[in-house]
């Protein structure tokens, strides 16, 4: 047992396993820990180029502004109107280097993955607007008092819509503050102009909401 224990190959086998072991318990030098980093850092930078995405296109919806220009295009010269949201990661790529280096890489490989398509921007568009609009319904929910207000009107392509208002009391009990809100919701497109028809799209347009009909309405 000594001779084997003194062996040489012996030696350098204990050695290498001592070695493993401590590079196991240390995550060092081994292969799954490094691409275990590597995703880390490719899932934070995605994670920071999406929070600039998400919140320029925030700046620009709260701004009231066009996010698309005439023509989509990153690689369009400077007088070309490439878009507010284009434009806006343009200017911060001046000073950000996250947006910086996305946009280089994007120029590298123009049909990768870039999340700033005017699909993408639609689509951070409609999820912050279901957001504002299931707070707002929250906000009423709790109101005791709050009216609706329909209107008829045609949109851009002439098909027929109604544009749907809250107007409720908005409590706050801790500053004892009280304020009456009026909040647009949202268009309902139709189909029939007449009285029992938009009778029947407001009501199913509340049970949608699951919003109790007002005082007014009964």
């Amino acid at each position: 047992m000594s001779v084997h224990e003194n062996a040489k190959n012996h030696r350098e086998c204990f050695t290498q396993w001592k070695e493993l072991e401590r590079n196991l318990t240390e995550n060092k030098g081994i292969i799954d820990a490094e691409l275990q980093v590597q995703m880390e850092k490719e899932k934070q930078k995605w994670r920071d180029i999406l929070m600039r995405v998400v919140h320029g296109v925030k700046y620009l919806a709260e701004q009231n502004l066009a996010l698309q220009g005439h023509r989509e295009s990153l690689q369009a010269d400077n007088d070309s109107n490439v878009g507010n949201f284009h434009g806006l990661m343009k200017f911060l790529s001046v000073f950000d280097t996250v947006i910086r280096e996305h946009l280089a890489d994007i120029e590298r490989h123009p049909y990768a993955t870039s999340y700033l398509s005017p699909g993408i921007q639609d689509e951070f568009i409609h999820i912050m607007a279901s957001t504002v609009r299931k707070n707002l319904l929250h906000s009423i929910y709790k109101a005791k008092y709050y009216s609706l207000l329909f209107d008829s009107t045609p949109d851009q392509t002439h098909r027929e819509q109604i544009s749907e208002v809250v107007r409720f009391v908005d409590v706050d009990f801790d500053r004892k503050k009280v304020c009456v809100r009026e909040s647009f919701l949202g268009f309902i497109q139709i189909t029939h102009k007449d009285a029992e028809s938009l009778v029947e799209v407001i009501m199913q347009q509340l049970e949608k909401e699951k919003m109790k009909l007002p005082v007014t309405m009964l």
